[in-house]
């Protein structure tokens, strides 16, 4: 029993007729020539809006590697859409393709890609619609801190799930307009050995570190001192050795965990020198004698008169003292 296969060049059934060749895209042998980078070439990921022929989005992706003999990543985003993005370059052309010819029934979308930023000064009481309305916001979530006691109170910062780019402000109209800044993603740490990339529950060190002096104690112990007013403990970091505390925001082991950040050369603690000692107060200098006998004398001052009180017709009643003689 033998079957036959078609070709991809072949016509399908509803007419539809793959153009592999004319999509297909050579890969250059270094970047230099190119000229572009993985970034700005982006695979674009594709939602599916319809499927008449099929009886769900898996069976669709199911006709797309077997019949197409496409290489897809598949996945579902949290609000339950069905995701297909090209694993090679060869695929992502043929599922645009896919998208202008709609064989079969098949209505992809395009998705765009978004951006989180985080709305800066926006004040408490100003409500999330208006920033809702704005044409580039997907959604919005006020951010809050924990006040202790299972309290959660709102900040003036809003977390912002953007269309394409994050822009460098948001006009919302009469409210005002407010800043925006990126959305950074803090490193996870160990709050046992204080290394990054790790949980506390995962960590294999049994004795706990501290995360000011990088004893072997526990953190709360060096802040306690300090809220107590003991002595100080010597800061050093148990990551990079430096002179400060593990959860310092200008650690350079805390910003290599951060993409696309950068360490700058003035922010390599080990280069900074040591601070010199605070020295105890000196006391005065001694008086000196001669200096004193030789100081300009004060000048005595002169004794008033007692004042005279004058009664005027014209000017009314004005005392003044003469000059004693």
């Amino acid at each position: 029993m033998t079957s036959t296969r078609r070709r991809p060049e072949e016509p399908a059934d509803d007419g539809f007729t793959l153009q592999r060749k004319r999509f297909r895209v050579t890969k250059p042998s270094s970047p230099q020539q190119s000229g572009a980078t993985a970034a700005e070439r982006p695979i674009p990921v594709w939602r599916v809006v319809r499927h008449d022929d099929f009886p769900s989005p898996y069976q669709l992706a199911r006709w797309l590697e077997c019949e197409l003999r496409l290489a897809l990543k598949v996945d579902v985003s949290a609000s339950g859409e069905f995701l297909l993005r090209g694993a090679t370059e060869d695929a992502a052309a043929t599922l645009q393709e896919v998208a202008d010819g709609q064989p079969r029934g098949i209505v992809l979308a395009r998705r765009e890609p978004s951006r989180r930023g985080v709305l800066v000064g926006y004040l408490t009481g100003l409500p999330l619609d208006s920033v809702l309305e704005h044409p580039l916001v997907v959604t919005a979530v006020r951010c809050s801190y924990n006040a202790g006691l299972k309290r959660h109170l709102p900040t003036r910062q809003v977390q912002l799930t953007l269309r394409g780019h994050v822009p460098a402000a948001l006009d919302l109209g009469c409210f005002g307009t407010f800043a925006v800044c990126r959305f950074i993603q803090e490193p996870v740490r160990c709050y046992r050995c204080q290394a990054f990339g790790h949980y506390q529950r995962q960590c294999q060190r049994r004795q706990e570190l501290c995360g000011v002096c990088s004893g072997e104690h526990a953190s709360r112990d060096c802040v306690r001192r300090l809220r107590e007013g003991g002595e100080r403990p010597v800061a050093r970091c148990p990551n990079c050795g430096a002179r400060h505390h593990a959860w310092n925001r200008r650690c350079p082991a805390r910003l290599r965990q951060i993409p696309g950040s950068t360490v700058p050369r003035q922010l390599k603690w080990k280069e900074a020198p040591l601070l010199p000692p605070r020295s105890a107060p000196q006391p005065p200098p001694p008086r000196n004698e001669d200096a004193a006998e030789t100081r300009r004398p004060r000048r005595r001052r002169r004794k008033r008169g007692p004042s005279v009180t004058v009664c005027c017709p014209l000017w009314g009643i004005w005392t003044w003292t003469p000059r004693p003689p």
